[in-house]
């Protein structure tokens, strides 16, 4: 089967893209595709540092043919080129299904050019791999947002949602689109190759130049406001004072110094407030191995948030073997207490404090879970789920010059 994915970055990426989960998601998700005997063209971003060597803009390598051609994706890419340059790739590609990666809401009007994919010519089956489909972060540019948006959903033979919430949300608000949706985890944003071994902190400690001394609790990926990073702050600060030999590492993200948004700058004046400055470590951009390192450094993750909103962070822990205290009203859908996570029912500081001395004060625990997590990670390991994705898109082929 021959696939054209389409998303506005792919690694190796600008300075101020590294990090983009989506990135991350398509290069990963175009791999194993690949492996599975599939020919993927990925149209991506082009100009500046997303050229590739030798100045060209089209790559292949192992079953994946880089298309770096797209300057443009917001409303005006139809009167610059963009569109035509966009379906040029699609005619000369020929694919037998376009997979449209649309993150929703987070790009909003600076991603509108995917939507209009249905429309070019010649028609192929599209499949909408969505995020979010909640608008665009400026309400003036909401009903652009939408009626592209809109647009693109009406036409997309499938839909498929990383959240069961945002899936019913889809279903109850468009029943006529309801068939067309399905649930489909991210998976992991990487691929770790190194897994937690319990008693090891040390040692992993000692080779990244982290205190051996210490004992590190895990918080994974940006500060954003939906990630209840002032429960964490609040929770560890009773952790730490009971047990001294504790700090927190914060993986990914930016480095203490580039945290500039309002929000950001609350969260260091609140460490300052709660008396933390020496007990808080932010790691910055870690590439894939490195990354890796500082999670076998760690004795735990702590998620302080609903799995619904942090579940690409959740599978980076659950890959790596990491024990995780993580928040969950009401059945978590990877993970079992006790067994691959530790899962506490309230969102409040003390009951969550208590999950965290509980799991660090107890090895066997931390082994347990640890086993755990790596047995449910392999329910949406990225061979699983990209064995569902080739099902899913022969679903929707339909036959060399018939319309769509």
């Amino acid at each position: 089967m021959r696939i054209a994915l389409i998303y506005s970055a792919y690694p190796p990426l600008e300075e101020v893209r590294q990090g983009d989960g989506g990135a991350d998601y398509c290069r990963i998700l175009a791999r194993h595709l690949a492996a599975r005997g599939h020919e993927i063209h990925v149209v991506t971003e082009g100009g500046g540092c997303h050229l590739l060597p030798g100045g060209t803009d089209t790559q292949a390598e192992g079953g994946i043919t880089v298309h770096r051609v797209i300057r443009d994706w917001g409303p005006w890419a139809a009167l610059n080129g963009q569109y035509q340059r966009l379906q040029s790739v699609l005619q000369e590609t020929g694919p037998d299904v376009i997979l449209v990666v649309f993150p929703g809401g987070g790009l909003g009007c600076r991603y509108i050019l995917p939507a209009l994919v249905p429309a070019m010519r010649p028609v192929r089956p599209v499949v909408t791999s969505l995020f979010t489909f909640l608008p665009a972060r400026k309400p003036a540019y909401a009903p652009l947002f939408l009626a592209a948006s809109a647009f693109l959903y009406s036409q997309s033979r499938l839909i498929l949602f990383e959240s069961m919430f945002q899936l019913k949300l889809m279903r109850l608000a468009f029943p006529f689109l309801a068939r067309r949706c399905s649930f489909m985890p991210t998976g992991s944003t990487m691929e770790l190759r190194h897994k937690y071994a319990a008693g090891n902190t040390r040692e992993a400690c000692a080779r990244i130049g982290l205190d051996p001394g210490k004992r590190y609790l895990a918080f994974l990926g940006v500060l954003r406001r939906n990630k209840n990073v002032e429960l964490f702050l609040a929770a560890a600060r009773q952790v730490i004072a009971h047990n001294p030999d504790v700090s927190l590492l914060f993986l990914g993200g930016k480095s203490r110094q580039d945290l500039t948004s309002r929000y950001q700058r609350r969260i260091l004046r609140l460490i300052d407030d709660l008396g933390l400055e020496n007990a808080v470590y932010f790691t910055g951009y870690l590439d894939e191995e490195r990354f890796n390192q500082f999670l076998l450094a760690s004795e735990l993750c702590v998620l302080p948030f609903d799995e619904r909103l942090g579940r690409s962070t959740l599978f980076l822990a659950m890959s790596a073997g990491l024990p995780i205290v993580t928040i969950a009203r009401s059945a978590h859908m990877f993970l079992r207490h006790g067994e691959s996570g530790f899962l506490v029912r309230s969102f409040d500081e003390q009951s969550l404090a208590a999950a965290i001395e509980q799991v660090l004060h107890d090895p066997g625990l931390r082994e347990r879970l640890s086993r755990g997590a790596l047995a449910a990670a392999e329910q949406v390991s990225w061979d699983q789920l990209a064995r569902k994705w080739a099902e899913l898109m022969q679903t929707v082929l339909v036959p060399r010059g018939c319309l769509a």
